[in-house]
């Protein structure tokens, strides 16, 4: 919605404020590149303000992939968040997608452990948040201070750069 938030971001902005935690949360999957459709907006949960919202750039470009190299990747989902708020707030590397000459999915994705316990390749926000999470949580140790959810969250953002391969419009 434009005007207003979600009652699970609402709610995700509660827990934090009530255990001083910070939730990083991704920016969700979107699979309108399957039929050539603008990408979606952000899912409901993800106009947290409080949370750290995770979107995902691409790594490499494949010949039938859709986004360039250190481009926003075609799944993940773009803001603007409810009152025109900033989301996702950061991304990492999560993956690439395109299409076959039959129109079918292929995925240039990340290494991942499988159920099975082999590795596979993967995509999606899911893959570039956890990424986020572990940088998050080594502020929060080289900090060696109190746990201050806002400051992680003002520190992991100050920190960003884009690439020199981003195209931005």
């Amino acid at each position: 919605h434009l005007d207003e938030f979600s009652d699970f971001g609402k709610a995700l902005d509660e827990i934090q404020d009530e255990n001083n935690v910070l939730i990083c949360k991704s920016a969700g999957n979107c699979f309108n590149f399957e039929k050539n459709a603008p990408r979606s907006r952000i899912s409901q949960s993800a106009d947290s303000i409080r949370s750290l919202v995770v979107g995902s750039i691409t790594k490499s470009k494949l010949p039938t992939d859709i986004a360039e190299k250190n481009n926003s990747s075609p799944f993940s989902r773009i803001g603007p968040g409810p009152s025109f708020v900033i989301k996702p707030d950061i991304a990492h590397v999560g993956g690439n997608v395109g299409l076959n000459d039959r129109n079918q999915t292929v995925v240039n994705g990340i290494r991942s452990f499988s159920s099975d316990g082999n590795t596979k390749s993967v995509a999606g926000t899911s893959f570039s948040t956890p990424r986020i999470t572990s940088i998050v949580a080594g502020i929060d140790n080289s900090l060696n201070e109190g746990f201050n959810p806002l400051l992680l969250k003002a520190l992991t953002l100050h920190s960003c750069k884009y690439p020199e391969e981003m195209k931005i419009s």
